[in-house]
């Protein structure tokens, strides 16, 4: 029986400059965004349009890169472009209603974890912590199937159920995708892979952000551990 260790999460304050105000009857946001990481940029637009999103967030410009943004009145279709715009390292795409964020050159080691195919994944009603978890543990299985057994402690506050899934033949990539988009107020942020999987808890191999509503400045939303995070 292996035994998930807890981890602390670590939120990054974010100032009140960070602003939005979403207009009543209208896809349009006013969005300030004063000298931020992109990666802080990119989830609080997508809090504030309600947009399920995916990072693989593996170049550091995810981090180190400083956004400033004053948009007034602006669609969201607009927002994303312009943040993107100042992450040429990274290449975007739309996949049923995800944004994918990817860096262009990927290291192997988190492209197989991504990548990698699950035979089966099911699951009754659940929340994404729990669905979180239940990856993780097809992973494993995956990696050694010899396995018999987890013990996991979950370390989301998300109690929003979502339906029954099934899934057959699946990438990693593609059940997260499926996760925030059955969400629908959601992100999933993936880290730098180490080239041993087996037995790397699951939270330090990606995080599921879930949005608040009305939006929340993004220290206040659970749960990314920014120590997974490529350093600067």
């Amino acid at each position: 029986m292996k035994t998930r260790l807890p981890s602390v999460v670590f939120l990054l304050c974010l100032s009140s400059s960070l602003v939005a105000q979403q207009m009543r009857g209208s896809n349009k946001q006013s969005v300030t965004i004063e000298n931020r990481s992109a990666l802080d940029a990119l989830l609080w637009t997508a809090e504030v349009c309600r947009q399920p999103l995916g990072i693989v967030a593996t170049d550091k410009s995810i981090t180190s890169t400083q956004i400033a943004l004053h948009a007034p009145d602006i669609p969201c279709d607009d927002a994303f472009p312009r943040i993107l715009a100042q992450l040429p390292k990274y290449a975007s795409r739309n996949i049923d209603g995800v944004l994918l964020l990817e860096p262009m050159n990927r290291d192997e080691a988190t492209e197989r974890l991504f990548t990698t195919v699950i035979p089966s994944f099911e699951a009754r009603e659940a929340t994404t912590g729990q669905l979180s978890n239940l990856l993780w543990m097809d992973l494993q299985l995956r990696l050694d199937p010899t396995e018999r057994g987890f013990a996991t402690i979950y370390h989301s506050n998300d109690h929003s159920l979502l339906a029954p899934i099934r899934l057959q033949d699946i990438t990693v990539k593609d059940v997260l995708n499926e996760i925030v988009r059955r969400r629908k107020s959601a992100a999933w942020i993936g880290f730098p892979a180490p080239v041993n999987l087996l037995n790397v808890p699951g939270d330090k191999l990606w995080n599921i952000v879930t949005y608040d509503d009305p939006p929340a400045a993004v220290t206040e939303l659970c749960c990314l551990d920014r120590n997974n995070l490529p350093a600067n």
